[in-house]
């Protein structure tokens, strides 16, 4: 994890934690600043109260639960935070707090899927639905297509699970944003069933309930950029994700807005 001061132009005091994976970085309401990793299948968080200190300070790590997070958390209408996670040979979950990530609660996430989806989803994601509910989105295993499920009752119990868009190669970010979107970045067209490899990099948004895309920005359009990462800070949209570059992972980052999305036309 690196620090930047400049919008990303550039970047210093890298921090790592040993044998951790996965991260996931969230600026929660109150405006501190948590980080989620896994150590040995467990879901750590670290939480850092004065990030924007010359000397920001981290807090003792708290344990979360078993798993992988694979999302920003987000807030739900009971205002807990909940946080997506993957439970290796279990399927989604969801992890919530009422203590400002103090301690948290698990909930298991949807389990009847259907049979033209088929099987547990993974890397599971979080939006708000326009009335407060709790969508969770899982790319499938053996078919083309992510699927969506909704909470009504803040991730306890869960609808059934619906086809959302075609699978993403590798990762792919979804947050919702201040005017009323849900923004989707994934590898390949959203309308590109083959899932086998990445083909490009593209963002996407979404009224609250998914049922129609709009937009369609070619972020980069190379076979390995993948894993992408969103932050939204005044308007701007930061994506961050990996390519490799002659056996060597780079990270890169690309500014776009809601605006540039929506007028795409999807190439």
């Amino acid at each position: 994890m690196s620090y930047s001061d400049d919008a990303g132009v550039t970047w210093k005091d890298a921090k790592s934690v040993e044998k951790a994976d996965g991260g996931v970085l969230w600026i929660a309401p109150n405006g501190g600043l948590l980080v989620f990793y896994s150590l040995n299948g467990h879901i750590c968080s670290s939480a850092c109260p004065n990030a924007s200190d010359a000397s920001p300070v981290w807090m003792p790590q708290v344990s979360v639960g078993e798993g992988l997070a694979t999302g920003t958390p987000v807030v739900c209408k009971d205002r807990r935070w909940a946080l997506p996670a993957q439970k290796i040979g279990v399927g989604p979950m969801v992890y919530k707090t009422a203590t400002m990530g103090m301690s948290w609660d698990a909930l298991d996430g949807p389990r009847d899927v259907p049979e033209d989806v088929k099987a547990q989803g993974n890397n599971p994601h979080l939006y708000i639905c326009a009335d407060g509910r709790l969508a969770i989105v899982c790319c499938s295993h053996g078919t083309s297509y992510s699927y969506v499920s909704i909470s009504d009752d803040g991730g306890s119990t869960w609808g059934k699970p619906e086809r959302f868009a075609y699978n993403a190669d590798r990762n792919f970010a979804l947050t919702n944003l201040a005017v009323g979107n849900v923004l989707m970045v994934k590898n390949n067209r959203i309308d590109h069933r083959a899932y086998s490899y990445a083909k490009g990099l593209y963002a996407y948004l979404t009224p609250l309930d998914g049922k129609y895309w709009h937009g369609g920005l070619q972020l980069d359009g190379r076979e390995d950029a993948v894993n992408p990462v969103v932050a939204v800070s005044r308007g701007v949209v930061y994506i961050a994700y990996t390519r490799n570059v002659k056996g060597v992972n780079e990270i890169y980052l690309v500014t776009t807005s809601e605006r540039e999305v929506a007028e795409a036309w999807g190439f």
